[in-house]
């Protein structure tokens, strides 16, 4: 098993208006962790900040879709 992880720039980070640019980036380093053939993403915890329950459910959707599509597990904290 092939696991990939990053850091994650600190510009963004807990501000709920940031959300979609970040998701956005995850979606990019989703692609790459493919290039790298990796099984498994890990990003920090924190890495998504959202202003209620609904908008987490709503992005876990989100990143379970597009993790899917490239066939790689993934782990990522959303505050």
């Amino acid at each position: 098993m092939k696991i990939a992880t990053c850091t994650a720039s600190l510009d963004g980070f807990g501000e709920p208006s940031r959300t979609d640019e970040r998701i956005h980036l995850l979606f990019e380093i989703l692609r790459e962790s493919q290039k790298l053939q990796a099984d498994f993403l890990c990003l920090p915890g924190g890495y998504l900040r959202v202003k209620s329950i609904s908008e987490r459910d709503k992005f876990s959707h989100t990143i379970h879709n597009e993790a899917k599509k490239y066939g790689i597990a993934i782990a990522v904290g959303i505050d």
